[in-house]
């Protein structure tokens, strides 16, 4: 779980809808305070084996705009978690651990239009098929 140092909810996993965004269910009591699978999880407060991030490729950088400082590439997130998706390996969305973040995270609505155009081509066959995470499924 991401909060702000107020204590605020910023992520909690996410879900991708039939028009190619990530749902983010924060506002949803029940939601927020289970252990679920989830399509994508902020890099902000992701968590793996170094084994498994490394020989996955890691974040693509190639996200990334020269403009953007952000805590990383924007978009390479969801990326990622959708690749190691189709290694058979799973996003678990786990309430108990926390991360506070200090400073604000880039978001994809307002990256440049090719770093989204990757982004929603990166997400595309979740929106097609339909997704299994997203809660209004």
């Amino acid at each position: 779980m991401l909060i702000s140092p107020q204590g605020a909810l910023i992520a909690a996993g996410g879900a991708i809808s039939k028009d190619e965004k990530i749902i983010y269910p924060a506002d949803n009591e029940r939601i927020t305070h289970t252990v679920r699978t989830v399509s994508v999880l902020s890099g902000a407060c992701m968590y793996m084996r170094a084994d498994m991030y490394f020989s996955s490729g890691g974040f693509d950088e190639s996200f990334d705009a020269p403009q953007y400082e952000p805590l990383l590439p924007v978009g390479a997130d969801a990326e990622l978690c959708l690749r190691l998706a189709r290694r058979g390996l799973g996003a678990i969305y786990a309430p108990d651990a926390r991360v506070v973040l200090h400073r604000p995270l880039a978001a994809i609505s307002s990256a440049p239009e090719n770093v989204r155009l990757r982004c929603r081509d990166a997400l595309r066959h979740l929106s097609i098929n339909g997704d299994p995470y997203t809660p209004n499924a």
